[in-house]
């Protein structure tokens, strides 16, 4: 959203969780089918992440100031990020996030330099993911945008194609982040700028629907999205 250490408009910074986020077993071939590597959040126009060669890579880019969206995007890699469908959602009139994604990543670091319309600086989330197909990886990706005021904000169902399909969901909200709803498969991975990010914490999970829900405190309207991303075959 804004600056470290300062107050949001759609909330507080505060952490971002890097973790390994277990294996699938495939039940013919015995193999990993995939593994959160690694999640980094920043404030500013600039986030660094290590993906190995073939990673998926996921940004969520989040305007700090209103209105306002980005302009370009550019890795030192030479990796070129695509947005992903229904990747533009908006709140209160404004964009209230931005997704973006590399298939079949390079390997080592990767310096990501978002440009915005405003000039100003944002926030930043970018997920490297492990075992996932390095064309075609995205199966579905539902959004919901000026959603009404509520403390259980909550993404759109999709449906897996897969059993273990990576699922990413992600909403920023009208006020602060205050955990996962009671009962929830997603687990956190940041709630920099008082706002969700979260995947689908199981990775063998089976082939059903699936959404994500959180709390926020007091009601407030969100936007949000959910995306599911096939493994390699």
């Amino acid at each position: 959203m804004i600056a470290a250490g300062a107050l949001a408009a759609c909330g507080r910074i505060d952490f971002v969780l890097a973790h390994d986020a277990g294996n699938a077993l495939d039940a013919d071939a015995e193999r990993a089918m995939w593994k959160v590597d690694g999640v980094v959040g920043s404030s500013g126009n600039q986030i660094s992440i290590t993906a190995a060669a073939g990673d998926l890579l996921v940004l969520d880019v989040d305007p700090g100031s209103h209105p306002d969206e980005v302009v370009s995007i550019a890795d030192d890699t030479g990796d070129v990020f695509a947005m992903l469908p229904n990747g533009t959602q908006m709140l209160n009139g404004d964009v209230g996030f931005q997704l973006y994604y590399v298939e079949g990543a390079r390997a080592g670091q990767h310096t990501i330099s978002v440009t915005m319309a405003s000039g100003m600086s944002t926030g930043l989330v970018v997920w490297d993911v492990a075992g996932i197909a390095t064309s075609g990886a995205v199966d579905t990706v539902n959004g919901t945008s000026e959603a009404a005021a509520t403390t259980l904000p909550e993404t759109p169902e999709i449906t897996t194609s897969i059993r273990g399909e990576f699922v990413l969901a992600v909403a920023t909200l009208g006020e602060g982040f205050t955990g996962l709803a009671a009962g929830s498969p997603f687990t956190i991975d940041s709630n920099l700028g008082g706002d969700a990010f979260s995947h689908l914490a199981d990775a063998s999970a089976p082939i059903a629907a699936y959404q994500a829900i959180w709390e926020q405190q007091p009601a407030g309207t969100y936007c949000s999205a959910i995306a599911g991303f096939l493994t390699a075959p």
